[in-house]
């Protein structure tokens, strides 16, 4: 468990230190390609462009995947949400930020102008999904 709170760490400092006052403004709205998900087991998949993206509209609070991830397997059921639009919401406690999409938790998020990074269980149980633009 304390691993996993090591690795979530390091993503959110990376993603902290890689900000810089001349850079965009940060947000969660646009396109995000999914990059790598990987499991505290040791499982790790590497996603490459045109298989996973997610698509926010803050201003609705939609959110629409294109899954393109076809056959079975750990590639599939680590890529997460079906193709589809979805309603999400983000609820804030503390420092922490949680995504919730249709009501369905999908874990403590942090992001930057360059990459989201959704830890689906802070308690070393879940997958580490990282996003990139």
């Amino acid at each position: 468990m304390e691993k996993i709170k090591f690795f979530l760490l390091i993503i959110l400092t990376i993603l902290a230190a890689s900000c810089s006052s001349d850079e965009a403004v940060e947000t969660l709205n646009g396109t995000w390609r999914l990059r790598n998900a990987s499991a505290p087991e040791g499982a790790s998949i590497d996603y490459t462009e045109g298989e996973v993206y997610w698509t926010f509209d803050q201003q609705n609070h939609r959110l629409t995947v294109q899954n393109n991830i076809v056959t079975p397997g750990p590639e599939n059921m680590f890529s997460g949400l079906a193709s589809g639009t979805y309603n999400y919401n983000v609820a804030t406690d503390g420092n922490n930020k949680t995504l919730y999409v249709e009501g369905n938790e999908q874990g403590i998020f942090a992001y930057n102008t360059e990459n989201l990074v959704i830890n689906t269980s802070p308690d070393a149980t879940g997958l580490i999904k990282i996003f990139e633009r």
